[in-house]
């Protein structure tokens, strides 16, 4: 348990110190299971203790037990965009927005008004009539 945590604490010594020369705007998390979860990198914090690290960051809290997690990385990529979503293919006009935690922000008539309603920088899930994805406002 210490050398996970140990290696954790050095896996973000070492990205913070890579990130010297380049910018790294997001941090994903991903479980033994496959799950990833994304979340901004700025103003991040992260708190390990007893076994369970807790992630607070602009878009929420989400704690995971340590043993459960397969890898931690800092990307430049976005995840998923939600601008690949066409707001003529929900068929309701029903979009719904949550934090990547899942507290529910609202409903929305489509993608773009949800847009509108998103702070950029932080990562979101987006529900629509045919899919569920994960988004960001740049």
């Amino acid at each position: 348990m210490k050398r996970i945590l140990f290696m954790l604490t050095m896996l973000s010594v070492m990205s913070l110190t890579c990130a010297a020369d380049y910018t790294y705007p997001y941090i994903t998390f991903v479980k033994a299971d496959g799950q990833s979860l994304t979340f901004s990198a700025s103003g991040i914090t992260m708190t390990p203790q007893s076994g369970v690290l807790t992630v607070n960051s602009d878009s929420g809290t989400e704690t995971f037990t340590i043993s459960e997690l397969s890898k931690m990385y800092f990307s430049q990529d976005t995840p998923d965009a939600i601008t690949a979503v066409n707001d003529a293919e929900n068929t309701n006009g029903k979009v719904q927005l949550y934090t990547v935690s899942g507290q529910y922000i609202g409903q929305y008539a489509s993608v773009s008004a949800a847009q509108k309603a998103m702070q950029q920088g932080v990562v979101y899930v987006v529900k629509t009539v045919k899919e569920t994805m994960k988004g960001v406002k740049k």
